[in-house]
């Protein structure tokens, strides 16, 4: 089983496994408003986080970049951000118990690039929902470090949590797919912004067609295949093109980008020939 307390996180502590590189100053401030996170001194936490962020406004404009850089890397930080404003809700609710407060959670690969786009994107959100249109939204990182399993596993998490509304995540469509085996049963919505693949929550792996918990804010396989088709026919100038398509058929998005993509050619009258890279006799000598 895996040990998810070091990947999910409302601010009481550090994500592992992440991308996130602050400079020693910055990285000391940090951890002690993590420390009074996690003690429950809400306030404290957010003077200190609340402070290294102005610090870092402060400071990135300097010519100097020994000042500048880690303070840029510092705005950066979707962490700080994020547990800033968990901290600041927290410390309002403590002094006022019938505050009404809503829960999310952001589940991505935060040791991807893509995947901290992710993370500082709802961290923006939220900053914009609790500092300008006084929402109280709470926000809890969850890492999946781009692995199925672990997917899984911070999902089941997740998906316990009474006060959870809903997740935006997960990256890949694999580990959308993994996640909502555990989404689905709870009634708990994924809203997913980079997973493409074509009738998702319906596939059997991903939890049948009972799913009624998935949300795409992006264009599926189809499009990205006719986009592509589209423009080898009208900006090559390729009437019925002649492809090959190397994939993965073991990778849920590469099967399915394939599979689109070779039903768009054959709708143009065009053909195509598919290589799947994972079949072992596979030789690429002999095309």
């Amino acid at each position: 089983d895996i040990d998810t307390a070091a990947l999910v996180s409302l601010g009481e502590n550090k994500v592992d496994d992440t991308t996130l590189d602050l400079g020693a100053s910055y990285v000391t401030v940090k951890q002690r408003g993590i420390d009074a996170f996690a003690a429950g001194d809400y306030t404290t936490a957010f003077l200190l986080l609340d402070g290294l962020r102005n610090e870092a406004k402060q400071n990135k404009d300097s010519v100097d970049p020994v000042i500048s850089s880690p303070a840029l890397a510092a705005l950066q930080d979707y962490e700080s951000l994020i547990y800033r404003n968990n901290a600041l809700i927290l410390k309002q609710q403590q002094q006022n118990p019938d505050l009404p407060v809503h829960n999310i959670a952001v589940a991505a690969p935060l040791n991807f690039d893509a995947g901290v786009g992710i993370a500082y994107g709802v961290a923006q959100a939220q900053d914009v929902f609790v500092n300008q249109q006084g929402l109280n939204l709470l926000v809890t990182i969850a890492n999946d470090s781009n692995n199925e399993e672990q997917a899984r596993a911070i999902a089941a998490d997740l998906a316990n949590d009474e006060d959870m509304l809903a997740v935006v995540g997960h990256y890949t469509s694999p580990n959308s797919c993994a996640a909502l085996n555990q989404y689905n049963p709870a009634g708990l919505p994924l809203v997913a912004p980079t997973s493409t693949t074509v009738n998702l929550p319906d596939r059997a792996e991903c939890g049948g067609n009972t799913n009624q918990v998935f949300f795409r804010t992006v264009s599926t396989t189809r499009v990205e295949a006719e986009t592509l088709v589209n423009y080898l026919i009208d900006d090559l100038a390729i009437a019925q093109p002649n492809v090959a398509v190397f994939y993965n058929y073991n990778e849920l998005f590469s099967r399915n980008i394939a599979q689109q993509f070779k039903q768009v050619v054959k709708a143009f009258g065009g053909k195509e020939t598919s290589y799947d890279l994972s079949d072992p006799d596979f030789k690429a000598n002999r095309l």
